[in-house]
């Protein structure tokens, strides 16, 4: 099982690897790559890998989906965390007794992490330069506290670093240089208001307009100053000129450095009409002020093993560049932000998972007290006009292994429309009906319920099953019957919408949720089914879906 694991992720590193090379230069020219990744993940997961090494391979595979349709930027994105993901599945393949029994000592106290923690809870209002009414506006946008600014990372950077004459500039391109301002004010052409400038320096004219703006704009800028400008070139009448460019006002005095003035930008997604280099000052406010307080969560020898830098670091550099040119590596900071993203992820899930088999949940025997019987599920085989395939039996003696553990199942079964998790369902049903328990199996909508229940009850009844059908349009004498039947044990089998977990709802003795399409259900809605179950131990729950 390990060295196939080993062997289908090293088939999919070895293509991320050669496109993040010398940062992405070769992405572009990469094609059909969604289609390799999806192939070797799908057939990765047809072999006997354990629930960790699918669930990657399985994350890995949606985070390709429509992956050909992205632009550069983003697709540089899942490149980014698919590596982080399957890099360190590549690397933890040391065994209990082959790694070195070492504990390394924390960095910083408990009660120093929290008290930097607590500072990026800090709100936005109290940052310099926001204050409350940027607050505001920047709330529309999602982002309340330090925490979010500082995790508001641009989408791509701009390099500056290469300055031009005004006769080197090339129509079409994106380019920066530096200019003298000859003449400015307000032009009209025609009934349009055109706020444009005549720049030089020795080898041409160069103009900027600007087709949207204020009349205090006009009052930034006067004859005689210096400007490192950038933006898209174009040609008008013969004419040089930038559009709304990205305007850098230079001190008289001070010799303008493309390396260290101009450097790799940032650009941020849109926040309302706020302009770049506004944002890029407000967050940069954020950083010099509070980056020290992110605190990560990887120890340093998995820093200094996969290549990665700290947190607070990989924050201050990925928003920084124009600081840190030469030695700034963006790659490098962004994975290392999404490596710690992710292992704490995985921190949670795997603390969640300890936490569930601490918790009182069924063991479900058959009614002499011995191991799972399977009496109805040998009566339904036999009414089925088809035999379970090999997956379905795997997935099946999976579900019967936590459903005789005392600790509560929370299993997801994931599976293309039409590929038998409906079946699957009800025979675990089957085993919860046949230790004196209740099954409840809920779907998003009145149709998909509709369609359990018409598939469910007649295989049921066929078994001397007892099915009852909870939707919220029911009549109200219909649905008073039905909830008489759930409440005295009547119904074995309950089948519903979310008018399941509604306050009226009350089960005997229920054993078993199952839930179709868990994604269009919040959690809370999923907590509140559960709560339903029998006494104090947690009913065990089966999540169907086919994303």
């Amino acid at each position: 099982m390990q060295r196939a694991i080993t062997e289908i992720i090293e088939a999919i590193l070895k293509p991320l690897r050669f496109a993040s090379k010398d940062s992405f230069a070769r992405l572009s020219t990469l094609r059909g790559l969604e289609k390799l990744v999806t192939v070797i993940c799908s057939n990765g997961l047809t072999k006997e890998l354990s629930s960790v090494d699918s669930t990657k391979l399985t994350f890995v595979a949606d985070l390709f989906a429509g992956f050909d349709s992205l632009n550069q930027e983003l697709k540089k994105d899942v490149i980014i965390k698919a590596l982080a993901v399957l890099e360190g599945a590549a690397d933890a393949r040391l065994t209990a007794a082959q790694a070195e029994p070492y504990c390394e000592p924390p960095r910083i106290s408990t009660e120093e992490a929290l008290a930097k923690l607590q500072k990026l809870k800090t709100p936005l209002q109290y940052v310099k330069g926001i204050g409350p009414k940027l607050a505001k506006r920047l709330e529309k946008k999602g982002m309340l506290t330090v925490e979010d600014l500082l995790y508001f990372l641009p989408f791509r950077y701009e390099d500056r670093t290469k300055l031009k004459t005004i006769k080197e500039l090339l129509p079409g391109q994106t380019e920066t240089t530096e200019v003298k301002v000859l003449v400015l004010g307000e032009v009209r052409y025609g009934r349009r208001r055109v706020f444009e400038m005549a720049t030089s320096d020795s080898s041409g004219i160069l103009k900027l307009k600007w087709f949207n703006f204020r009349a205090q704009y006009m009052k930034r800028y006067k004859a005689g100053q210096r400007l490192m400008v950038y933006g898209a070139v174009s040609v008008f009448g013969m004419q040089k000129e930038i559009i709304h460019p990205d305007i850098e006002v230079l001190d008289e005095n001070v010799v303008f450095d493309a390396e260290t003035q101009g450097g790799i930008v940032p650009v941020y997604s849109q926040v309302e009409n706020f302009h770049q280099k506004t944002i890029r000052k407000l967050v940069r406010n954020a950083v010099d002020e509070f980056s020290h307080c992110a605190v990560g969560a990887l120890p340093e020898t998995t820093l200094k093993k996969h290549g990665l830098v700290e947190l607070s670091e990989a924050i201050r550099q990925a928003h920084c560049a124009v600081k840190y040119h030469g030695s700034f590596d963006a790659l490098k900071a962004r994975r290392s932000i999404v490596f710690d993203d992710l292992f704490l992820l995985e921190l949670s899930l795997a603390t969640r998972r300890q936490n569930a088999k601490n918790e009182e949940g069924i063991r479900f025997l058959s009614s002499d007290s011995s191991l799972l019987s399977s009496k109805l599920e040998a009566k339904l085989r036999q009414l089925l006009s088809f035999k379970l395939t090999s997956a379905q039996e795997r997935v099946l003696s999976e579900i019967k292994n936590d459903m005789t553990s005392p600790h509560p199942m929370n299993r997801l079964v994931q599976g293309d429309v039409g590929c038998g998790k409906t079946i699957v369902s009800l025979i675990a049903g089957l085993w919860a009906i046949e230790s004196a328990y209740q099954c409840a199996i809920m779907a998003p909508t009145e149709i998909l319920a509709e369609q359990h229940y018409l598939t469910t009850h007649g295989l049921a009844s066929g078994l001397g099953i007892r099915a009852a059908f909870i939707t919220g349009a029911m009549k109200k004498s219909e649905k008073n019957k039905a909830l008489e039947d759930i409440r005295q044990g009547k119904a074995d089998l309950i089948i519903g919408t979310h008018a399941l977990f509604q306050k009226d709802v009350e089960f005997k003795r229920l054993g078993l949720v199952v839930i179709d399409e868990q994604h269009r259900f919040g959690v809370i809605q999923r907590a509140a089914l559960r709560k339903k179950g029998a006494g104090t131990a947690l009913p065990d729950m089966l999540i169907m879906t086919a994303t």
